[in-house]
């Protein structure tokens, strides 16, 4: 490990019933902190999120955790957090592997 990556962003746009975040770079051991510290906010809110997983470059294990442990805790307290369906396809692979695919919008 050499440190963290410098091309992690999260591009915010709000939709008509929903924020979408867009992430670009990767989604990996050192950028997850940050998606998860702007996730808490919104998620005390209820405020209804859709993640824009098309420009991901990389996930990696800890990425799929935090995916994973979203879900199912907005799943438990009735928070509106949906993926997109247009996911890199390099992710794609992942999702499907952990079965995740099934909670995109529309998928």
């Amino acid at each position: 490990m050499t440190g963290p990556p410098l091309n992690f962003q999260i591009h915010e746009s709000p939709t008509d019933d929903s924020l979408r975040l867009s992430l670009t770079g990767e989604l990996d051991l050192w950028s997850a902190p940050k998606l998860r510290a702007r996730l808490a906010p919104l998620r005390a809110r209820n405020s209804p999120v859709r993640l824009d997983l098309s420009k991901l470059e990389f996930i990696d294990s800890v990425g799929i955790h935090l995916l994973i442990r979203t879900i199912g805790e907005a799943r438990m307290k009735g928070w509106s957090f949906r993926i997109e369906p247009d996911v890199a396809p390099q992710a794609m692979r992942l999702f499907r592997l952990f079965r995740l695919d099934h909670f995109f919008i529309g998928g």
